[in-house]
């Protein structure tokens, strides 16, 4: 029987004994006087008090009963089977010696990592931290993970989205990784995120070599390349009087040596991007005015090949360098064009998405393979190596692109497949 019904019962078996003879004493000694009836009253009361105490003593004992016969029939058992105690002993003793190797392996070989492992819970405290973490990061546990990385890692705990970063801490500089970990349930909900700090002070050192080796280069190789191209255009004059084979020679001199000095001029470029990096002015600037600006300066090219050029530019603000986004966006009308049909159309828009500015340039020119398309932004990249010399392409373009936008803080991709076009996407944060 149910112990909430056995208990009501018996309760009101008791009550009914206790409170029966109390009804009777009162209605037989007390009479109808009014004055009397709150001490009647007060007479029931005592007997259904009487009445629970004695039920819950009722009921405690019975569970009593029910425990010690549970008691009994487990040493019985054991008794009969007293090998049970052993197995159950030796499958705890081997799980919790499992777990414990593996707690030292997982230790060993945070460790053992040359990077820095830190994990944080959801409430931004750190709950594991390898020995590199607390070396180079003072890091402790139940603490929180520190100033330079607080706002990172409660923007992941918010967002769920992996999210990467730049520090630079005592003259190292670290590439940092920062990826939420979820629950295993069927509704994964966040639980923490584990923090990666991967030094790249070597990379930096050799991409800085890198940089000031092909600037230094590119500077010394500017004024030679001058000469060699003015006195190559100077010989192809008709005063110079060449005989025919001569003048080819110098027409060929002076086509190489005027794309040698294309490629130095954008080896400069790119180098003076890199080298800006933060040092880009952060002014307002009007979409609608820049795209008119782009417009007007590769109208004549446009108009070389009939190529049709429609615009829709809705009057927006972005923050960023005037001079850069307009490299950024001719140069991508400049690709369009060069690698479209004569009489081809191009599109050029700039609209709101969200929270960012997008510009997108599209064309239905000959377009990029898909096998092409995770390479393209590459320095001396080319999709077709005979087109691309043949149209007078350095390889830098879309790489200058590319770092013009990543200075600017903003973010450009391609879509495209072969013989269908392609559409460039640009997009800045408001």
């Amino acid at each position: 029987m149910n112990q909430t019904l056995q208990s009501t019962l018996t309760f009101m078996l008791v009550f009914t004994v206790v409170a029966l003879p109390v009804w009777f004493y009162s209605s037989t000694t007390l009479g109808e006087d009014p004055r009397l009836v709150f001490r009647a009253l007060g007479y029931t009361a005592i007997g259904a008090l009487f009445a629970a105490f004695v039920s819950s003593r009722v009921l405690i004992s019975q569970n009593n009963k029910r425990t010690l016969q549970l008691l009994s029939q487990v040493e019985t058992n054991l008794a009969k089977n007293p090998q049970d105690i052993d197995s159950t002993a030796i499958r705890i003793a081997a799980k919790m010696t499992f777990l414990e190797d593996e707690s030292q392996r997982l230790d060993t070989l945070l460790d053992s990592m040359g990077e820095a492992v830190i994990a944080v819970d959801d409430l931004e405290k750190v709950v594991l931290a390898n020995q590199v973490a607390v070396q180079r990061f003072g890091i402790k546990l139940g603490e929180a993970i520190g100033e330079e990385l607080d706002n990172d890692v409660r923007a992941v705990l918010w967002s769920g989205e992996e999210r990467t970063a730049e520090l630079k801490r005592k003259g190292i500089d670290y590439s940092v990784t920062i990826s939420p970990t979820f629950s295993k349930e069927n509704e994964p909900t966040i639980t923490g995120v584990i923090v990666l700090l991967h030094d790249v002070s070597k990379i930096r050192k050799l991409e800085r070599i890198r940089q000031d080796f092909v600037a230094n280069l590119s500077h010394e190789l500017r004024t030679p390349i001058a000469v060699i191209q003015s006195s190559a255009e100077t010989l192809t004059l008709p005063s110079m009087n060449l005989n025919d084979v001569a003048a080819d020679f110098a027409e060929t001199i002076f086509r190489h040596s005027e794309r040698m000095g294309t490629l130095i001029e954008s080896l400069l470029r790119l180098s003076q991007i890199e080298a800006a990096g933060d040092l880009m002015t952060n002014k307002e600037i009007s979409t609608r005015a820049i795209c008119l600006e782009v417009l007007e300066n590769i109208r004549p090219l446009a108009e070389e090949k009939s190529i049709l050029i429609h615009s829709d530019c809705d009057d927006l603000i972005v923050l960023g360098d005037p001079g850069g986004l307009s490299v950024v966006l001719q140069n991508l009308m400049e690709n369009a064009i060069k690698y479209s049909e004569a009489e081809s159309e191009i599109q050029i828009s700039c609209k709101r998405a969200d929270q960012s500015v997008r510009f997108t340039i599209s064309d239905n020119g000959i377009g990029i393979d898909e096998k092409h398309l995770d390479r393209i932004f590459e320095r001396f990249y080319r999709v077709d190596e005979g087109r691309s010399r043949e149209i007078g392409g350095t390889g830098l373009g879309l790489a200058i692109v590319k770092h013009l936008v990543r200075a600017l803080g903003g973010t450009i991709h391609v879509e495209s497949a072969s013989g269908d076009g392609s559409v460039f996407i640009v997009e800045f944060p408001t």
